[in-house]
């Protein structure tokens, strides 16, 4: 049984203020507003409030400060925190909604303007029935071209 296609809108905004150096600052926002009334069917399982949700959000605010090592490769070093909130099921008809609150503090190191090495670390706290927490490490790598 194929399940129906479901109008959405989506609204949202951000902000990014970085330098070369010194501080910087992104704030991200969203939320998809979905049309369940259109997907309603015969069956709850035809209805995205049945199944899931009739909304999304997220936002994070990102503060974080940049250092220029310089050097033969232009190199520098950069420390940010992050704060950020999201619900993949809000408007859930039959519970309380998927909330999830996560928190991460990081250091960049660009050995080159254009290529990244990155560490964070992060905990998150999930709201879904009951809360729980889970924390992690997290490496990564960056190219830009």
């Amino acid at each position: 049984q194929a399940t129906p296609a479901v109008a959405a809108t989506l609204i949202g905004g951000h902000i990014a203020y970085s330098q070369s150096e010194g501080p910087g600052l992104r704030v991200l926002a969203g939320q998809w507003e979905l049309d369940c009334s259109a997907a309603v069917g015969t069956t709850p399982k035809n209805s995205c409030y049945d199944n899931g949700y009739s909304e999304q959000w997220g936002a994070y605010i990102e503060p974080s400060y940049k250092w220029q090592l310089g050097g033969q490769m232009d190199s520098a070093v950069g420390i940010f925190a992050r704060v950020g909130a999201r619900d993949d099921k809000a408007g859930k008809s039959t519970s309380g909604g998927n909330k999830i609150n996560q928190y991460d503090v990081g250091l960049n190191y660009w050995l080159a303007p254009n290529a990244v090495l990155k560490i964070d670390y992060e905990v998150q706290t999930a709201y879904d029935e009951g809360a729980s927490e889970s924390r992690g490490l997290n490496f990564g790598v960056g190219y830009q071209f």
